[in-house]
């Protein structure tokens, strides 16, 4: 899944666990600022590229993932 660089903040629960299991790399933007908690609760989330070192991850963003 690439994040558009349009979105600058993924909210709270973002990704339904049942509905983005296929969701399984991640690919930021350097004006990505934001990523709510368990916005990728229990997803197969094997790799996320390109995060800034200025983004914000809430606790428990990745809850559950293999990462």
């Amino acid at each position: 899944m690439v994040i558009p660089s349009s979105v600058k903040c993924i909210k709270y629960g973002a990704f339904n666990h049942y509905d983005c299991k296929s969701i399984t790399k991640v690919t930021a933007h350097k004006d990505l600022e934001f990523i709510g908690g368990y916005a990728f609760e229990y997803l197969n989330i094997e790799s996320i590229s390109n995060l800034s070192k200025k983004v914000f991850i809430s606790d428990f963003a990745f809850a559950y993932c293999e990462i």
